[in-house]
């Protein structure tokens, strides 16, 4: 019988990449929010960004945040949405 993981193992490096080219991205995104807003707390971050609507984070950091929604739109291009089936 096939074992799960010899099953599994061909596409790991793929998948590995795929996750990584993503990650970095994102992670270096909010590490960008982190700094400007001096905290990790989220409710610290968004009264960091209270205010007018040019305290907001995304319109003093425009390249992180194009970054982050790029990256995350990518992420997972091949993936299945759970509300439907394969076709």
């Amino acid at each position: 019988m096939v074992e799960l993981q010899q099953i599994l193992a061909p596409g790991r490096p793929a998948l590995g990449g795929q996750i990584i080219s993503y990650e970095i991205p994102l992670t270096l995104s909010v590490v960008g929010v982190i700094i400007l807003a001096g905290t990790m707390s989220m409710n610290r971050i968004v009264l960091a960004q209270s205010g007018s609507l040019l305290d907001w984070f995304v319109f003093k950091q425009p390249l992180a945040a194009l970054i982050f929604f790029i990256a995350a739109r990518r992420s997972e291009p091949n993936s299945v949405r759970h509300d439907r089936g394969r076709l």
